[in-house]
C-alpha cells in the first residue's frame, strides 16, 4: 500500500510541470484602432519541449505569425494589419496561445495552454468616455486618496475636461467635503488620471459616499464610490439582559470592529453586581477582528450561587491598548421545571374508559377469529 502511494505521488509531481510550466510574454497589448494600423510585436515562450501557437479572437483574420510551433523555447513574430475600417466599436480581444505538444503535435494538456490578450479599442463616434472612480477605507489618522480616471474612447477630441467630488455622509444629503480639479484636453483615443486627496482629520469616522461630476465639453458622467473611515475602537452591538439562577449559563456578546486594519488579541470581561460587591464575574477566551467584520462570542456565566434579582451589570471590551466599557443591569430569574401534564379525575376517568373499550375490542377480535367458519353448500 505504501508502495502505491509513494508511485501515486511521484507520477503527480512529474505530470505537474507538464501542466503549468508552459509560459508566453508580453502579458498583454493594449491598441487604440486607427485606420490602417500595422504593428508587428515580438512573443517569447518557453517552458515545454514541444509548443504550439494559435491565434483566435474575432480580429484573428488580421493577425499573422511567422511559426506555429517552437521547440523549447524561442521567439514568435506576431504581425497585425488592421483594414481601414471597423464596423463595431468598442474593445475587441485577440489572443495569443501557446500550448504544449507531444511529439507527433498531439496536444498534451488543454491545462497546459497560456494565453496574452490583445485589446483593439475601436472608437465610438462623436463624443464618448470611460470613467471611474476608486479610493479606498482608510483611519481617521490617515489622508484619503481619490482617483479619477478618464480615457476618451470616443472619435472627438476633448477640449475642456474636467471634474468635481463631492462627499457627503450616506445617512445624510447635504455635502461635507468638495474639491474642484483643473481643466485640460484630452485627444480621441488617449487617457488621463485625475487625483484629490484629503488630509488627515477632514472626515470623522463613518461611512461615505464619493460622487464625481465629469464634464467634457457639452457632455457630463457621473460615478460614485462608497469608503469608510474607521476608528481604533470596538462597538459592543448585543448582549443578554436575563440569566437563569441555579446553573452555569451560556451567554453570547455581539462586537463589531470599526476600524480599516485587524485587531489581535482582544477579549471581554462581564462582571455582575457592580464594584461593591462584585457578585459574578465572566471572561471570554482572546479573539481577533479582520476590518468592520462582526462577530459573536461566548462566555459562561456561574449564577448557582446568585439570588433572584436584578443586579448592575458591566460588560468591558479590551483590544490593542483600548477599551469599550457598557453598564446596564440584568435580571436573575428562577428556571422553571418542566411542568408535568396535570390530570382532573374527569380526565382520568375518560383515558380509563378509552383504554378499557379498546381492551374489549382486542379481546372480541381474538374471539371471532377463533371461531370455526361455517361451510354452505352449493345447490343442485
Amino acid at each position: 500500500m505504501r508502495e502505491r502511494h509513494f508511485l501515486t505521488a511521484v507520477l503527480m509531481l512529474m505530470l505537474l510541470p507538464a501542466a503549468y510550466a508552459v509560459s508566453i510574454t508580453p502579458s498583454k497589448i493594449d491598441i487604440q484602432f486607427e485606420p490602417g494600423y500595422s504593428k508587428e510585436f515580438i512573443f517569447r515562450t518557453w517552458g515545454a519541449e514541444h509548443i504550439a501557437i494559435y491565434k483566435k479572437g474575432d480580429l484573428a483574420e488580421y493577425v499573422t505569425l511567422n511559426q506555429t510551433s517552437v521547440e523549447g523555447k524561442g521567439d514568435i513574430l506576431v504581425s497585425i494589419a488592421l483594414p481601414e475600417k471597423l464596423d463595431a466599436p468598442g474593445k475587441h480581444t485577440i489572443l495569443i496561445g501557446a500550448v504544449e505538444t507531444g511529439a507527433d503535435q498531439g496536444i498534451i494538456s488543454a491545462a497546459a495552454a497560456i494565453q496574452t490578450p490583445i485589446y483593439v479599442m475601436v472608437p465610438y463616434e462623436g463624443y464618448y468616455i470611460e470613467a471611474s472612480l476608486s479610493t479606498a477605507d482608510a483611519s481617521d489618522n490617515e489622508s484619503i486618496p481619490f482617483e479619477i480616471h478618464v480615457r476618451n474612447i470616443g472619435t472627438e477630441d476633448i477640449k475642456r475636461l474636467a471634474a468635481s467630488l463631492a462627499i457627503s455622509a450616506l445617512q445624510e444629503s447635504s455635502e461635507s467635503v468638495r474639491r474642484e480639479t483643473q481643466a485640460a484636453e484630452l485627444p480621441a483615443g488617449e487617457s488621463i488620471d485625475f487625483h484629490v486627496e484629503l488630509p488627515a482629520g477632514a472626515l470623522g469616522p463613518g461611512s461615505y459616499r464619493a460622487v464625481a461630476d465629469i464634464g467634457y465639453d457639452a457632455y457630463s458622467l457621473t460615478r460614485k464610490q462608497e469608503f469608510r473611515v474607521g476608528e481604533l475602537s470596538v462597538e459592543l452591538l448585543d448582549y443578554p439582559k436575563m440569566l437563569y439562577n441555579g446553573t452555569i449559563n451560556k451567554v453570547e456578546l455581539v462586537v463589531a470592529s470599526r476600524w480599516n486594519g485587524p485587531i489581535e488579541h482582544a477579549y471581554a470581561e462581564i462582571d455582575i453586581g457592580g464594584s461593591a460587591p462584585l457578585i459574578q464575574n465572566a471572561r471570554t477566551p482572546p479573539f481577533s477582528l479582520k476590518p468592520w467584520e462582526t462577530k459573536s462570542i461566548e462566555a459562561f456565566i456561574d449564577t448557582s450561587s446568585v439570588p433572584v434579582g436584578t443586579y448592575a451589570m458591566a460588560i468591558t471590551l479590551y483590544y490593542a491598548g483600548k477599551e469599550t466599557l457598557v453598564r446596564d443591569t440584568i435580571s436573575i430569574i428562577e428556571k422553571q421545571e418542566k411542568a408535568g401534564i396535570l390530570l382532573s379525575p374527569l380526565n382520568l376517568a375518560l383515558i380509563a374508559a378509552v383504554i378499557l373499550l379498546i381492551i374489549i375490542d382486542a379481546v372480541w377480535m381474538v374471539a371471532r377469529r377463533g371461531q370455526p367458519k361455517k361451510k354452505t353448500r352449493r345447490r343442485r
